[in-house]
């Protein structure tokens, strides 16, 4: 993850884990992280904010904050990804007006964290069939 003050949309990485797609992308100021959830998922189609997610026992940073089909026409037509992002509280932020100081989150820790997310999707899954 290359941080810019400049606003810009890169594919980091775009990949599966366990049968789910990922995808790790970077504004420029910060990065974000997308998981595409199967048409059979209970969570397909649910907003990011739905009380559905509070059942799940991952912790994204600073939680999930999208909930969509579109991503930058990223994305098939019919497929829907939940994400987060990396730009809170003690994060590195570059922006060109401020001064930021920070963690500077690296694609393999994104990588770490989008496992764990995938993982317990799985496991919610398992546990209501």
């Amino acid at each position: 993850m290359e941080y810019k003050a400049k606003g810009s949309f890169e594919v980091l990485a775009d990949d599966n884990y366990k049968g789910y797609r990922f995808l790790i992308v970077s504004y420029g100021t910060h990065p974000c992280a997308y998981v595409v959830l199967p048409k059979t998922s209970k969570f397909y189609g649910k907003p990011y904010d739905d009380e559905i997610f509070d059942d799940l026992n991952f912790h994204v940073h600073g939680g999930l904050s999208y909930s969509g089909w579109s991503l930058h026409g990223q994305l098939e037509k019919e497929a829907y990804a939940i994400g987060w992002d990396y730009v809170h509280p003690g994060d590195y932020y570059e922006h060109s007006l401020t001064l930021s100081h920070g963690k500077k989150w690296s694609t393999e820790e994104v990588y770490e964290e989008v496992k764990e997310v995938i993982d317990e999707i799985i496991k919610e899954e398992a546990d209501n069939d």
